[in-house]
């Protein structure tokens, strides 16, 4: 198994992926961890960079060394 797991960023605001393929994403990557963010609509790495960032930190911080 890959010790450096997917996680996926879960806006709660409006945004073009509809709630059966978020379900489908959550099935195909179980294990993965989800970065919840209360706004960011379609990009949230575009409009709130700085949240994201944090959150790739963390889950980086996670991993140990992951380069």
């Amino acid at each position: 198994m890959c010790e450096h797991l997917p996680f996926s960023l879960q806006v709660n605001d409006e945004c073009a992926l509809s709630q059966s393929v978020k379900e489908e994403m959550y099935k195909c990557y179980p294990e993965a961890k989800r970065a919840h963010m209360k706004d960011g609509g379609n990009f949230p790495y575009l409009s709130r960079s700085d949240e994201v960032n944090i959150h790739i930190q963390v889950r980086k911080a996670g991993w140990g060394n992951w380069i």
